[in-house]
């Protein structure tokens, strides 16, 4: 599920509540979107537990570290495949295939009787 997905729901849930009579304070709201995040959206709980925001702060700052998450995501991906690459090139080069000298190798036998 997408952050704007998620945030979409919640403000679904709370409007429901509102429109059978329930009251949902702000701070109702901030903390029921923070219990559903998961554990790589732990930094932002913790900085946001700290903080006086209003709910649609809340909303605007989790879309702005979820794009962060997601940017880092692709230039990890990016990284590791050029890794990738770059080994397999490397290995390629150390694992030398000569079909005309197999057999001929140095034999530690072949000198005694």
């Amino acid at each position: 599920m997408t952050m704007w997905n998620y945030l979409s729901k919640v403000r679904e849930l709370c409007d429901n509540l509102r429109a059978i009579g329930e009251s949902i304070s702000q701070e109702d709201q901030i903390m029921g979107v923070l219990a559903g995040l998961g554990a790589e959206y732990n930094a932002f709980v913790a900085s946001a537990a700290f903080e006086n925001l209003s709910i649609e702060n809340v909303h605007n700052h989790l879309m702005m570290f979820d794009k962060r998450i997601e940017k880092q995501r692709s230039v990890e991906d990016t990284t590791l495949i050029q890794a990738n690459i770059a080994n397999s090139n490397v290995a390629k080069g150390k694992k030398r295939f000569y079909p005309n000298t197999i057999g001929n190798g140095y034999n530690h036998n072949k000198d005694m009787p």
